[in-house]
């Protein structure tokens, strides 16, 4: 009776061996290392120091030799699991993640934890061209990092990837990094925090507040319904919105300020129709056109137009924003109210239509040092005007001398503030004297109009 209660003694104990090597082995995940030794195929053990297990193991990708190994695919689905859960390390190659498989990334962690990481010592680039599903296993409501490292490393998503997590952050500290994504779904924030260049080809799928802080983001498209953009940080912003795109989404500029945000359309025409608030300085830069459309602005900031065109079609600003011109164009189709002006460069006032007026704050103590104010379209139509002021010292001289027009030479304000010419180019002499009477008549019916509009 004693071999066989010994033998079931030892059977016992291989089991229960057994058992906690299995528990060990689903509860302690490990990092596993591609080496590409044999293929790209990321299914097959010899490429890894280890087969990953797909809802145990994280996965790391270090340097390989072979540059024809550097492009593991993913035929089938896969679950990524861990603290550091996709980790481009300290010594990493460029490498092309592929495949018809979906990547999930699960950071398993009950507080903000890095889900992917990019911390190569080299300048890399990264390219992910797989579906991918950013999750939280252990708590929804946790925060997930993207952390892009100290240098100019590069991150390409191909795919769409879709936050599933709490907040989903992008940091890094080397402004030339730059991080892409082709589409990206989150109805969660989603916060960039690196100076690095972050572009969303496809923003549609952003539901919530996407906070930019002291970041350079390129948009392709507007953000989902109910989607916010909050422009902040200690240090200045860039909004670069991509031609022929128009930003339904409401702009909250924030209140730091010591820094700006700017508004950058490098070429063609984009349209904002969402409100814009905060009072952060705001920058219109880039060569392309800028339209704001649709509603009135809270904005209360100051407003400056660096480069290429801003346009209003439709709304206003509700506060008397202070405005400053440089070598760019100013334009709207209707009436507008602004604070002061100051021209820094070869400035131009464009009256599109007839409805189309401007009216600003005093200006005589603003310095347009450097700047020539033109003014162009159908500004002597009626119903256009310009004022500066309510009275004729909203100019001085010296300011009213950098002022052009084709056709006119001199120009004053009426004494309701409103530009009038008060002489034209000078003809050839054989018309001299009927120039002369035409153009006083004409300075003396626009005096008298401008004052009546001004009652």
């Amino acid at each position: 009776m004693t071999k066989p209660q010994h033998s079931a003694c030892v059977r016992f104990a291989a089991a229960s061996t057994a058992l906690l090597f299995a528990v060990q082995s689903k509860v302690f995940a490990a990092a596993r290392t591609w080496t590409g030794a044999t293929s790209n195929d990321a299914s097959v053990a010899g490429n890894w120091n280890a087969l990953p297990v797909s809802g145990t193991d994280s996965l790391v990708f270090a340097t390989t030799t072979d540059p024809l190994r550097r492009s593991p695919t993913f035929n089938t689905d896969f679950t990524a699991k861990g603290g550091n859960t996709l980790d481009f390390n300290s010594a990493t190659s460029d490498f092309t993640l592929g495949g018809t498989g979906v990547l999930t990334l699960d950071t398993a962690g009950a507080t903000a934890t890095t889900i992917i990481r990019h911390l190569s010592s080299t300048v890399n680039s990264q390219t992910i061209k797989n579906n991918v599903i950013l999750t939280n296993s252990v708590s929804a409501s946790a925060a997930v990092n993207i952390n892009l490292g100290a240098t100019a490393n590069s991150l390409t998503f191909g795919g769409n990837v879709t936050s599933l997590a709490g907040e989903l952050k992008l940091n890094g500290s080397n402004a030339s990094s730059a991080i892409t994504f082709a589409s990206l779904t989150s109805a969660n924030a989603f916060t960039i925090t690196t100076p690095s260049t972050v572009t969303i080809t496809n923003a549609s799928g952003l539901t919530g507040t996407t906070t930019i802080n002291g970041a350079n983001v390129r948009l392709g498209s507007s953000l989902g319904s109910g989607g916010i953009i909050a422009l902040t940080g200690a240090s200045d912003t860039v909004l670069r919105l991509a031609n022929g795109m128009t930003l339904n989404n409401a702009i909250q500029s924030g209140s730091v300020l010591t820094n700006k945000t700017s508004l950058q359309v490098d070429s063609g025409t984009a349209t904002i129709t969402g409100l814009i608030s905060g009072s952060r300085p705001l920058e219109k830069t880039g060569v392309g056109t800028l339209v704001l459309s649709g509603v009135n602005h809270t904005y209360s900031g100051e407003l400056t137009i660096t480069q290429g065109r801003f346009q209003i079609d439709s709304g206003k600003f509700n506060n008397a924003i202070a405005v400053n011109l440089g070598a760019a164009t100013l334009s709207a189709l209707n009436a507008q109210t602004f604070g002061t002006l100051d021209v820094t460069g070869s400035a131009i006032i464009d009256f599109t239509s007839s409805t189309t007026s401007f009216a600003f704050a005093d200006s005589s103590a603003v310095n347009w040092s450097g700047g020539i104010l033109s003014i162009s379209g159908g500004f002597f139509t009626n119903g256009s005007s310009l004022r500066f002021g309510t009275s004729s010292t909203g100019l001085t001289s010296a300011q009213l001398a950098l002022i052009r027009m084709t056709g006119f030479d001199t120009f004053n304000l009426d004494s309701s503030g409103y530009l009038v010419a008060t002489s034209s180019v000078p003809e050839p002499a054989t018309y001299s004297a009927v120039a002369g009477l035409a153009i006083l008549g004409f300075a003396t019916s626009r005096r008298r109009r401008r004052a009546v509009v001004g009652q």
